[in-house]
């Protein structure tokens, strides 16, 4: 494997390849489960991917399987071993709702990252103190710098694989506009938009636009979501993530994944400006807030 994808995805990939090997035998789950003296609902659990397996048990199946002491086996033997490594966001595991904490596990091995956004500055985008004013909209107060915290380490995350996932993000002019952190310091929003200029410039990321101009397009009416896709080698499904105050949808549903692909690359090719002039847009944006902010100039009496 190129590069670390992280224990959620080295589960996925080691259960794909355990069912493949399954089914290569002509084996149902019932009868894993007899020959292994295992329950039929243990190895829908494993299967599932709701508990990790052990090495232990792990052992047991590719005895089974015929692949023990093979080199196929010693990839899964590894594979194993990478998916139960404790994960980064560990420790703040307690403040992140399961799908979140599933999501942020796959997106950290990813290979492209599409992302819609109609209010708010795409998380892998946002500064720290963008994200701590708009996280502290939601969270409580001694939650907030932790839950900004695992904002910051996906990106560096990100930033430290080789090679980085390709990144692409589709903004509503809306989200420019907002002056988030006005009350606390002018600065923030026009730092953020900036900040959005910078990251523009990264090989990896592209920046698209849509002007408020442009009306309606369909990406904006299932709200922002992002797709995370993987290359085809690895033969894991692309995943659908939204989420909206208390509530996160994960799924990885090809019929679902199908439209909202559509919808995104439809607003991507049609309604979007091209990265360049996208660039010049926050560029104004940002202008714009800083000039605002500025005292005004009284004229002097003779």
């Amino acid at each position: 494997m190129s590069t670390d994808r992280g224990p959620v995805v080295h589960q996925r990939l080691l259960i794909r390849k355990l069912i493949e090997l399954r089914h290569e035998c002509g084996l149902t789950q019932e009868q894993v489960g007899k020959a292994l003296d295992w329950s039929h609902a243990k190895v829908m659990r494993y299967e599932g991917g709701v508990h990790v397996l052990s090495q232990s048990l792990l052992d047991a199946l590719l005895v089974l399987y015929g692949v023990a002491g093979t080199s196929l086996g010693r990839e899964l033997r590894a594979l194993g071993t990478a998916a139960r490594k404790s994960a980064w966001w560990h420790p703040y595991r307690n403040l992140m709702k399961a799908a979140y904490r599933t999501y942020i596990g796959l997106e950290a091995g990813a290979d492209t990252i599409r992302q819609t956004a109609t209010t708010v500055v795409p998380g892998l985008l946002q500064t720290r103190s963008y994200s701590r004013c708009v996280t502290a909209t939601y969270a409580k107060p001694l939650e907030v710098e932790p839950l900004v915290d695992v904002r910051m380490r996906r990106q560096s995350t990100l930033a430290n694989r080789d090679p980085r996932p390709r990144q692409m993000y589709l903004l509503s002019e809306a989200v420019l506009s907002m002056h988030v952190g006005v009350s606390v310091d002018p600065d923030i929003m026009p730092g953020q938009l900036h900040h959005l200029v910078d990251m523009a410039g990264r090989p990896e990321v592209q920046i698209r636009v849509i002007p408020a101009g442009h009306g309606e397009h369909a990406a904006m009416i299932g709200g922002s979501f992002i797709l995370l896709g993987f290359d085809d080698e690895l033969g894991l499904d692309d995943v659908f993530y939204a989420e909206m105050r208390n509530m996160c949808s994960l799924t990885d549903k090809k019929s679902e994944m199908g439209k909202y692909l559509r919808d995104f690359q439809e607003a991507w090719e049609e309604k979007a400006l091209p990265e360049d002039e996208s660039v010049q847009l926050i560029k104004q944006h940002a202008n714009s807030m800083k000039s605002q902010r500025q005292p005004p100039v009284h004229a002097r009496h003779p």
